[in-house]
């Protein structure tokens, strides 16, 4: 009766997860770096960068649980991921023109980023 109840819900241990994980991938047929700027763990804006990805490759690049945050991307032949949503700053060097972008899961999961160039 009781205990096996009890029992029952003592299986699942592993702590939820309460953020989002964040995933660049590069749908693009050239190599293409890319920064980010994101709220963190901490409540922080951060500015994060350059992932150098090839085509097909994706990259794990923050955790986070705010809904929006800010993309930046090159190719090798100079296409461009921007928007005139911030100028920022990456390393040092820029300001570069950042794109605004939304979390948009009904739960805390991974979200993938896609820089496509089609």
């Amino acid at each position: 009766g009781q205990s096996v109840t009890r029992d029952l819900s003592h299986i699942n241990t592993s702590p939820r997860k309460n953020f989002n994980r964040l995933i660049f991938k590069n749908d693009c047929r050239e190599t293409i770096w890319t920064a980010l700027h994101f709220k963190n763990l901490k409540n922080a804006w951060k500015t994060k960068g350059w992932w150098k990805l090839a085509p097909g490759e994706k990259a794990f690049v923050a955790t986070t649980r705010h809904p929006i945050y800010y993309i930046y991307g090159e190719s090798i032949n100079h296409f461009r991921w921007e928007g005139s949503d911030l100028q920022l700053k990456v390393r040092g060097q820029g300001p570069y023109s950042f794109l605004k972008r939304r979390i948009s899961l009904n739960q805390w999961g991974v979200w993938t980023q896609r820089f496509s160039c089609d």
